[in-house]
């Protein structure tokens, strides 16, 4: 056969083929579990899921998909543990947001999302309001929220944080209430639509519902991948994977669970383990694990991951399917709640 002047041969047309067809499966024959790519298709949003879930549902018993370093979005290698920002994560489905908060000017107003020193470009107050505006054009949805203080002047991150929600008159969007900072139960979804909830964190931002996490003291480093593949599927398969129904004679049973798939390899000198190699190599493997767990309508939780794909948190999303009801966001047919209350 010949082409612009060149003679091809079998072995080389075989050649062509094979590699057009890889490229062709490449591009719409794979799921994606793993993200590095800043957009988000229409096709793969999941912008109302919660609205479909029972309003008697505790908030502790969803499986509920979640980022590491929610913002993490600027700096290199070593810094960078997502691809989307706040508004297309949020379009994605992800409903949980761990933030990394800098009290840089001691002020509610200038107080900064970071990862370490590196600044990522976006003020608390602005990650406030885009969710906020979120919520109200999905009134049924809820925003799960962990602020983590860090670098500097860490010990007024909590009073300057209640004190911009307060100027911003955001005070309706927030649970628990601004008004009664002691300790929250574990909510349900009728308590919590269309709100803010605050996760606690404590000794260190002691405001918020509790929780439970499998997170071990160092589990962040990583010096093998498949070493960490390991815990966090065990995590998965025991802490996470329980009958649901002995939390209800056992309260401590009711607090959220919180587990980690991220990692980075840096403080083991591993720095081509870095939080996006990390993630490619483990979203695809706890997909798999999930699917095969996937008869199981007890897993609860909240997953935090670095870098998912639209697919991996499709597939966290539908362990909720046995907490729907016909109705989506209604309470004995009638719609319960309006925007911003409880």
């Amino acid at each position: 056969m010949k082409m612009n002047g060149r003679t091809f041969h079998s072995k080389q047309i075989n050649c062509i083929i094979l590699l057009l067809l890889t490229f062709y499966h490449g591009c719409y024959g794979t799921e994606k579990y793993f993200n590095d790519q800043e957009t988000l298709e229409k096709s793969e949003e999941n912008l109302e899921w919660m609205t479909k879930i029972r309003e008697d549902i505790e908030l502790s018993k969803l499986f509920i998909p979640g980022t590491h370093d929610s913002l993490a979005l600027y700096g290199g290698f070593a810094v960078e543990c997502q691809s989307w920002n706040l508004e297309t994560q949020l379009r994605a489905g992800v409903r949980y947001f761990d933030l990394r908060v800098w009290n840089i000017h001691q002020s509610p107003e200038t107080m900064i999302l970071t990862h370490g020193i590196v600044r990522q470009k976006k003020l608390l107050s602005s990650v406030f309001q885009d969710m906020v505006k979120f919520l109200e054009e999905h009134k049924y949805e809820t925003i799960l929220i962990r602020i983590k203080p860090t670098v500097y002047h860490k010990k007024d991150v909590k009073e300057n944080t209640l004190t911009l929600l307060k100027t911003l008159k955001y005070e309706k969007y927030i649970y628990p209430s601004l008004k009664d900072q002691s300790q929250a139960g574990s909510p349900k979804m009728m308590e919590v639509r269309g709100k803010i909830v605050f996760v606690m964190l404590k000794d260190a931002f002691d405001f918020g519902i509790p929780f439970s996490t499998t997170h071990e003291k160092g589990g962040h480093k990583v010096g093998n991948i498949q070493d960490k593949l390991n815990l966090v599927l065990r995590y998965i398969n025991t802490k996470m994977n329980f009958n649901c129904e002995t939390a209800d004679t056992d309260e401590k049973e009711l607090d959220l669970i919180l587990t980690y798939s991220s990692g980075t390899g840096m403080p083991k000198g591993k720095f081509w383990l870095t939080p996006k190699a990390i993630a490619e190599n483990i979203n695809e493997k706890l997909a798999e694990n999930l699917k095969e767990l996937s008869t199981t309508p007890a897993l609860h939780g909240i997953l935090a991951m670095d870098f998912p794909g639209p697919d991996l948190i499709k597939i966290v999303i539908d362990f909720n399917k046995s907490h729907q009801e016909n109705n989506p966001g209604t309470s004995n047919g009638k719609r319960s709640l309006k925007r911003g209350q409880a």
